[in-house]
Formats: C-alpha cells, structure tokens, sequence
C-alpha cells in the first residue's frame, strides 16, 4: 500500500530540489553523497538505495561497476532515473515486499520520514544487505523558527504533510543505542557535520 499525497514541488523538479537542498546545505549538497560513496565496500557490486530522489550515487555506482536499484515514492524521480537507464521502483519503502538483496543499502536524508516506524524500516535494511550506511540531518533549518525555515519546512514535505519530526544528534543516537542487540548489529558515527553519517554491520 501507498499512501496517497502530492508532496512538495521541488519531489517533481530535480532543479527545484537541487537548488533547495544547496540552499539548505550551503553548496555542499553533492558531498552528502560523496561521503556516503566513500564508505561502500570497494568488493561490493550491489547497491539498494532508499528514497534516492537525486541519482548521483547511482552514477557513482555505474562508474564502478556496481548495481544500483533505486526506490522512492516520486513518480517524477523514478521516471528520471529509468530514463537515465538505472533500476528504480516506485513505493514507499517500509510497505514495499520485493526488494533485492544487495551488499550495502543506503538511505541519505530521509529516515526521519519513517520515525512511526524506524526499528522496521532498519531491520528490513539489515535484512537486505549485511551493511547499511545512513546520512541524517541532525542539524535541521527546517526545524528552527524564522522565515526561511518555515519556506524549507514547507518546501521538504515528501508526501506526509508538513512533518515537525526531525532527528538531533541526541535522538539518533539514542535510537541505534536502543536496537543494536536487538536487532544485532553494530554501528560507527563516522562524522557528524550537518548531517550525521554512519555505517552500519549486521552481526552474523
């Protein structure tokens, strides 16, 4: 099941949405996934990524002869990346069931959209892939009060409304804390910047 909802403007304009998310990383956008590309295994040869929206880690991985296969919930980001010749699906992940396994997933700037549902969406991560590498923002403009704030909190609406929730450092710490042995894994915060970046090893 999908939920229905039309989201903001810039999830249907890769412009719009670059030019969004550089305001909101001032002009480091691209490291987001540069720093993410630098964590991937260099034996791994399949990536899933989740809520991929922009297809830059797709093209670092079609650079390195790795298989990428893209989920989002955006009609105009899936076509984008098909027509660009990647694998991508069109659905929300937590709902999606045919998912490939792969050797690392990837999520970068999203996770806060399942906080209903965290524990399930990275126990399904872990389920697919032995490594998961996640980008948060735990330093969000979105979240603080003035008028630009309010034009990105707007502006990042994926599909669930205006969301208030937004991860802090604190917060998600405290979340990989709480299921590490219960889900069984393992986790290192590589670097906490704008976004908090950290990888992921399910225990055998």
């Amino acid at each position: 099941m999908i939920r229905k909802s039309n989201g903001s403007i810039i999830y249907k304009n890769i412009w719009l949405y670059r030019l969004v998310m550089n305001i909101l990383y001032k002009g480091k956008y691209q490291t987001r996934f540069t720093e993410v590309a630098k964590l991937i295994p260099p034996d791994a040869r399949s990536v899933n990524e989740f809520c991929f929206g922009d297809i830059l880690l797709a093209e670092f991985c079609k650079k390195n002869k790795m298989e990428w296969k893209g989920y989002d919930r955006s009609k105009y980001f899936v076509k984008r990346a098909l027509r660009h010749g990647y694998n991508a699906f069109i659905g929300d992940a937590q709902y999606l069931e045919k998912i490939s396994t792969s050797d690392v997933s990837v999520m970068i700037g999203s996770l806060y959209h399942f906080h209903f549902g965290l524990e399930k969406m990275l126990k399904k991560m872990l389920i697919l892939s032995p490594t998961v590498i996640l980008s948060e923002p735990v330093i969000n403009l979105s979240s603080q009060k003035s008028i630009i704030a309010s034009i990105a909190h707007f502006l990042t609406n994926a599909g669930n409304g205006n969301e208030s929730f937004r991860f802090t450092e604190n917060s998600l710490l405290s979340f990989l804390e709480k299921y590490q042995h219960e889900i069984g894994y393992t986790f290192e915060v590589v670097s906490v910047k704008r976004d908090m970046l950290i990888l992921i090893n399910r225990k055998n």
